[in-house]
């Protein structure tokens, strides 16, 4: 007897439920759980095709022992009707693998295969066409560089800045001075806190230093920084709330955030939710020279679990302008999905 359950996240059969997660990613541990009702189950083996292994299992008495065979006599589990795990997935230079995962189920008269579809998904980008030259007037570009991104998965776009390269990647003079403001608010509040909660001393000392040269990272870079810092003490829910508070109001009392910050990064969310292509700090600018120079960089992108999504896109290009100019890195992209499979 063969129940598949090709499309739907959930395969149920007599008692029977099987779940795998969905929308995987290359290289993602991936949930599965088994339940069922019937007591003529004696055992359970799994079987994959695409998944690499099953790494660990849940309610099981001796895991490792059983982890070889992947084979589950269903007295070796702790309680009964219910078998749990995690998938390992691989990675690779597809965009995308098929995936299955079946579950044999011995019964004391016959047999059930329950079986799961998944894709484990992934995406490259390559540059369609790199101009010689771009010609620039009032931050505005002629031409743009093309991009091609193949697969499903959302891809983050960072630039590394060659040194040879004369035209600066930065952010512009209004957002530096946005974050600066936010960072000097968030200072004063900082020192507030450390009067209430000295057993976090360190960790306000830390933000502080942070924070005295919130410029030189990119606001991803920041907000990751201030992550790794903060990760210590969040089990402490006062100073939490109390940070919460600091971090919000420190935005709330700069009136330029809005038209500076947040509106252009909710109008670049938007314009990039078809193609799920985003860049890492999307409000850099290349900042040109009068007279023009050269942009010499590589666009590096990654998935959202930061692996590495093809090779690196190598830029060199002149960009021409008659004045002191800036261009958004996002104007002179062009970036266009295509679907495979």
């Amino acid at each position: 007897m063969n129940v598949q359950g090709l499309e739907a996240q959930k395969s149920r059969y007599a008692g029977i439920e099987l779940y795998v997660s969905e929308d995987i990613l290359q290289g993602e541990d991936v949930p599965f759980f088994i339940t069922w009702k019937r007591p003529d189950i004696t055992l359970v083996e799994l079987r994959l095709e695409g998944f690499t292994d099953v790494r660990r299992v849940f309610n099981v008495k001796a895991p490792k022992e059983f982890l070889k065979t992947r084979r589950f006599p269903t007295n070796a589990l702790i309680a009964k009707g219910y078998l749990g795990g995690v998938l390992d997935t691989p990675i690779s230079d597809k965009t995308h693998q098929n995936a299955v995962l079946k579950v044999h189920f011995t019964l004391t008269d016959g047999d059930i295969v329950l079986e799961e579809r998944r894709v484990i998904h992934s995406a490259r980008i390559k540059a369609i066409s790199v101009p010689r030259t771009i010609v620039v007037e009032d931050g505005k570009p002629e031409h743009k560089i093309e991009l091609e991104v193949s697969g499903a998965a959302t891809l983050v776009i960072s630039l590394r800045q060659s040194k040879r390269s004369r035209v600066k990647i930065g952010l512009p003079a209004t957002v530096f001075s946005a974050m600066e403001a936010v960072g000097k608010a968030f200072l004063e509040g900082i020192e507030l806190l450390s009067e209430h909660f000295p057993k976090h001393r360190d960790v306000l000392e830390r933000l502080n230093k942070l924070m005295e040269e919130p410029g030189r990272l990119s606001p991803r870079e920041l907000v990751e920084k201030v992550h790794s810092i903060l990760e210590p003490a969040l089990s402490d829910s006062s100073f939490t709330e109390g940070i919460a508070a600091v971090l919000a109001g420190a935005f709330l009392a700069q009136a330029s955030i809005r038209d500076s910050l947040v509106v252009p990064l909710k109008e670049y969310f938007e314009a990039t939710a078809a193609t799920r292509v985003l860049l890492a700090s999307p409000l850099e600018c290349a900042m040109v020279p009068a007279g023009g120079g050269v942009l010499e960089c590589e666009l590096l992108a990654q998935d959202l679990r930061a692996n590495l999504c093809g090779d690196p896109v190598k830029i060199r290009l002149e960009i021409v302008a008659k004045k002191l100019d800036q261009v958004p890195i996002k104007d002179l992209l062009l970036i266009r999905r295509v679907l495979l499979g």
